[in-house]
């Protein structure tokens, strides 16, 4: 698991539908970056593929 600590102004985008963002600083966004082909939403084939 990623831990990433920053500090960032949130953005309100009114929408429809509303969302919050916080805009990622480089440094960690790089971590993010470096990770993210071994990230999955838990749809994972238990046989390996």
């Amino acid at each position: 698991m990623l831990t990433l600590s920053f500090e960032a102004k949130i953005i309100h985008w009114k929408g429809p539908p509303p969302f919050f963002f916080a805009p990622v600083p480089a440094p960690q966004s790089a971590e993010i970056r470096g990770i993210a082909k071994f990230a999955t939403y838990g749809w994972r084939d238990p046989r390996g593929g």
